[in-house]
């Protein structure tokens, strides 16, 4: 266990060094970066089993212990959520929280001193405990099938995601030219959990983004094996990565609107390029797999998809999305867009695209 919390102590310093995550990891792999000592946590809760177990004679006075330990470990379980998926945390948290519920009717049956055979219980309490022991099997199966969930949502997933990043630019553009009064106004009128909020939202933007660690102090400090050295981020050191990136990049906001402004532009070119290309034609998800056959055929025959074959494979709608404008770019039927394909058919559909912005948009 010392050893254990000298590994947890020196990680955040030496996690960067291949030697290190090599010989340790398997104390600090496995949960969020800024829980890296909960395997030290595991070890403590084992060690407190094992010595109330082994020091209280009386077993009700043991089942009642150990279920103030059980709590408590749910307690900060709840405060610290160590796993980095939420399934993984609610099967974990309903694991003990089953235990929480099954020693103190354990206790109930445990017979008192003198009598020699186990008490019996009232009915209720037998059903309270069946289902506190197939709860947690439920609960794990259920989260088991949250990948799958995920997995068909995945299109959706990345829409949202596309949309927050957005979001972020613009508010972290608007924040930018606000003076230091302002926001220390703001951030003083905020009550103590969003506060709390800002801080660790900071805190996950200096150490996954900027590879530094957010405080000085250990608890304020994580796991990032992806920087190349310790790096905390002081005043001093974000100053100095703002210059970087403002003088010696050349990155400017008129830079990023620029590049907003040009995705735009681009994809409304090839919405346009394509209505008067095809119409208002556009292929619906139930004439994919008839595109792809379509294509197949024609990569072996060596030929490629006529106009009429890929107007067969559409048919009416109103808008054109994104998922449409894929489809017409992937005339190959691969499911998938090669840089060479992108920049050609992107040149064919936007009229006014040159091949170099192609090549840059990709």
């Amino acid at each position: 266990l010392t050893f254990a919390i000298w590994v947890c102590m020196r990680a955040p310093r030496f996690a960067h060094l291949p030697s290190y995550r090599v010989r340790y990891y398997f104390l600090l792999d496995g949960y969020r970066p800024e829980c890296w000592w909960w395997g030290v946590v595991l070890l403590v809760r084992g060690l407190c089993l094992n010595l109330l177990m082994a020091c209280i004679e009386s077993l009700q006075l043991m089942c009642v212990c150990i279920t103030i330990l059980f709590v408590t470990f749910t307690c900060l379980k709840f405060k610290f959520r160590p796993w980095p998926k939420r399934s993984m945390n609610a099967a974990d948290t309903m694991c003990t929280v089953s235990m929480c519920i099954l020693l103190p009717a354990m206790a109930l049956r445990v017979p008192a001193r003198g009598e020699s055979s186990i008490r019996t219980i009232d009915q209720e309490i037998g059903v309270v405990e069946l289902v506190a022991l197939l709860l947690p099997f439920v609960v794990t199966f259920v989260c088991l099938l949250i990948p799958l969930f995920e997995f068909s949502k995945a299109s959706q997933t990345a829409r949202a995601n596309m949309k927050l990043t957005t979001r972020l630019s613009i508010l972290m553009m608007l924040l930018s030219r606000r003076d230091a009064p302002d926001l220390f106004g703001f951030v003083a009128g905020l009550d103590d959990e969003d506060q709390r909020a800002i801080e660790r939202a900071l805190h996950v933007i200096t150490s996954c983004w900027l590879k530094m660690q957010p405080g000085s102090r250990l608890w304020h400090q994580r796991i990032i094996p992806e920087g190349e050295t310790m790096v905390v981020a002081s005043e001093l050191a974000l100053a100095q990565k703002l210059e970087h990136d403002a003088l010696l990049e050349g990155k400017s906001d008129w830079l990023v609107w620029h590049q907003r402004a040009f995705v735009q532009y681009t994809r409304d070119s090839l919405i346009e390029g394509f209505k008067k290309r095809f119409g208002s034609i556009v292929q619906p998800s139930e004439h994919q797999s008839r595109r792809r056959e379509l294509a197949r055929r024609a990569k072996e025959s060596a030929q490629s998809l006529n106009l009429d074959q890929m107007v067969a494979c559409y048919t009416q709608r109103d808008q054109v999305s994104l998922k449409d404008l894929f489809f017409a770019l992937d005339r190959a039927g691969h499911a998938s867009i090669s840089k060479e394909e992108f920049v050609s058919n992107c040149c064919q559909l936007a009229q006014f695209l040159r091949e170099d912005e192609a090549k840059e948009l990709f």
